[in-house]
């Protein structure tokens, strides 16, 4: 579990996607405003968000679309000296500022390394692209010189769902250990209060038994257990793995003949946590969700929020956004009806106030002497 100024902290945290791909910000600016958003996890005892970028967007910094928000419910995403809707890198400190006002803290993670490829490589870099691991570095440069002065951006995923990599197999072009070891670092030199978030990969370590474990990607962290990230504090080093229900892709596991749901402590100490049990570092899930409709569905969610909850997990459902693939959404399709059915197996989720571990407000000056 993570601490906040040496107290344990729990995140009930979502994802937000739409910012690192085509639509160019956020999803859902269509049909409401950012503060009406971010009022509805508040609501829900949401306290962190997982907001997404991709490495070109950043590096060219262009004008977001202007089809993918409303002027009437967003008018700050428009520049008012230029009359155009704002810069990349501008769109992501308003989602900042937005999340904010509401004590709501912000992941910043890579989502991918261009608006219009995923899922690409699978790798945190792509040479044919003309994204290379220097141009990686330099990207989040431009990241946290641009947010880590937001109180609010508590952490950095490195890169979400690495897919092809390998851990500590001794290829440096494939070894995601060693490269986030590289990207955490130079990111704790631009940025030391940064938490960093390290996702598993999906096969490429030694013993981690292959495809015929069922790994979803990002989930696989049985590598760390022997060759852990090196970062240059120890203590800002996240685990993140993503782990998904039946509705995003059936697993052997899934299976009453085999225990199912009972058995999925068990597959999950196993894919991640025991790297937390092994080693003491900290393992936040950064994604994990379903569509929440069929029964088998239901009962993983069930198992698996009795699951962070005894364990003391914190984690980021998948999404808010009702058109992420595979798991839905908190809202129906008008961005606007919540899924009751899933918030309700939600809220035993722990949720720190944030509140409490803000600064005190400055006390206002005394008043002059009376003349």
């Amino acid at each position: 579990q993570i601490s906040a100024n040496g107290v344990p902290f729990s995140m009930k945290g979502v994802n937000w996607f739409g910012a690192e791909g085509e639509n160019g910000t956020v999803e859902g600016l269509t049909h409401g405003s950012l503060d009406r958003f971010f009022e509805f996890l508040s609501t829900h005892n949401f306290n962190a968000v997982r907001i997404l970028f991709n490495h070109r967007s950043v590096r060219e910094n262009r004008p977001i679309p202007a089809r993918s928000f409303s002027a009437l419910h967003n008018p700050s995403l428009y520049d008012a000296m230029s009359g155009k809707p704002v810069e990349y890198l501008r769109m992501l400190v308003l989602l900042v500022e937005a999340a904010a006002r509401r004590n709501v803290l912000v992941l910043i993670a890579c989502g991918r390394l261009a608006a219009d490829y995923w899922p690409g490589s699978g790798l945190w870099y792509d040479d044919s692209i003309g994204i290379s691991e220097e141009s990686v570095l330099a990207s989040w440069s431009k990241v946290a010189s641009t947010l880590c002065g937001q109180w609010n951006v508590f952490a950095a995923d490195l890169m979400n769902k690495p897919h092809e990599a390998t851990w500590a197999m001794g290829n440096p072009r494939t070894d995601w250990d060693a490269a986030a070891a590289r990207i955490g670092n130079h990111l704790l030199s631009q940025c030391p209060r940064w938490m960093i978030f390290v996702e598993g990969i999906a096969v490429g370590a030694a013993n981690d038994g292959g495809v015929s474990r069922g790994y979803f990607w990002g989930e696989n962290l049985r590598g760390a257990l022997q060759h852990p990230v090196v970062l240059r504090d120890e203590s800002k080093l996240v685990y993140s793995p993503h782990t998904y229900g039946p509705s995003v892709r059936q697993q052997h596991y899934f299976n009453r003949a085999e225990g199912f749901p009972t058995n999925m402590p068990d597959i999950w100490n196993q894919h991640f946590l025991n790297v937390r049990r092994a080693r003491g570092e900290s393992v936040v899930v950064g994604g994990f969700g379903g569509r929440f409709q069929s029964e088998e569905d239901q009962n993983w969610h069930i198992k698996a929020v009795s699951y962070f909850v005894n364990n003391r997990v914190s984690s980021f459902y998948c999404a808010l956004n009702p058109t992420a693939a595979g798991t839905g959404g908190l809202l129906e399709d008008d961005w606007a009806t919540p899924r009751s059915d899933k918030l309700d197996v939600l809220s035993r989720l722990e949720s720190s106030d944030v509140t409490q571990f803000l600064p005190p407000s400055p006390r206002p000056p005394p008043p002059p002497p009376p003349p």
